[in-house]
C-alpha cells in the first residue's frame, strides 16, 4: 500500500492523522515484471555460451517468478533433452531433474508433449491434484511429483524461425503462489527472447 496523510492535533491535544491508503499491488507487480524483463535481457546479452546462459536464466527465474523451472530443447536428432532445471529448494533439484528427464515415447500425456505437439502454451493457474502426473509424464511417479510440488504451471514453446526448438516450464509449488494472465504473457515473452 501507499500511505499519504497529514498529522494534526485537536483541541484536546490528541494527535490524529487524516490520510489516504491506496493499494499499489498491481503497479508494483507491473514494475517487478518490467525489471525482470530487463534483467533477462541483460542475461541474454552477457554471454554467447549456451549452457552459461541457460544456467543464468534458471537462476533469474527461480525464485523470482517460479518455485521451479525446466528448459527442454530438441537435439540434432529431434530428441527432447533437459537442458536445465532448478528448484527453489536445492535438495529437490536432483529429484526435479530425474522427474523431468522424460521419455516422450511412453504412454500418457504431459505438458511437454502437449506443447511440442501443438506449438501452443499451456497455462494452469491452479493445477488440481488429479493433474499432478502432467508434470511427470509418467503415472508411476506421482509421489515424486507431489514432493516437487506444482500448484500453478505455465509451459510455453521456444520457437525459432517458425520451428519449435524446445519448451520452457515454470511452476509454483509449495509456496502455493498462483500465476495470473500477466505472468503468462511475461513467460511467453521470455520464451520468445530465449528462442
Amino acid at each position: 500500500v501507499a500511505l499519504r496523510g497529514t498529522k494534526y492535533i485537536n483541541e484536546q491535544g490528541h494527535t490524529h492523522i487524516i490520510g489516504i491508503v491506496r493499494d499499489v499491488t498491481e503497479r508494483r507487480q507491473f514494475e517487478e515484471r518490467q525489471q525482470f524483463q530487463i534483467d533477462a535481457g541483460n542475461v541474454f546479452a552477457a554471454s554467447l555460451d549456451y549452457q552459461t546462459t541457460i544456467d543464468r536464466i534458471l537462476s533469474l527465474i527461480v525464485p523470482r517468478i517460479a518455485d521451479w523451472c525446466c528448459i527442454h530443447t530438441l537435439d540434432e536428432h529431434g530428441k527432447v533433452v533437459l537442458a536445465g532445471a532448478l528448484h527453489v529448494n536445492p535438495t529437490l533439484t536432483e529429484k526435479l531433474i530425474s522427474l523431468r528427464s522424460i521419455q516422450l515415447e511412453g504412454e500418457g500425456d504431459c505438458d511437454i508433449k502437449q506443447v511440442l505437439n501443438t506449438s501452443r502454451s499451456l497455462f494452469y493457474p491452479v493445477l488440481n491434484p488429479l493433474m499432478i502426473n502432467l508434470i511427470a509424464c509418467d503415472k508411476t511417479r506421482e509421489a515424486e511429483s507431489n514432493e516437487i510440488g506444482c500448484h500453478s504451471l505455465i509451459c510455453t514453446p521456444l520457437i525459432s524461425h517458425g520451428e519449435v526448438i524446445g519448451v520452457l516450464s515454470v511452476a509454483m509449488g509449495h509456496s502455493e503462489r498462483q500465476y495470473i494472465d500477466q505472468d503468462w504473457r511475461m513467460v511467453d515473452t521470455l520464451a520468445h527472447n530465449m528462442a
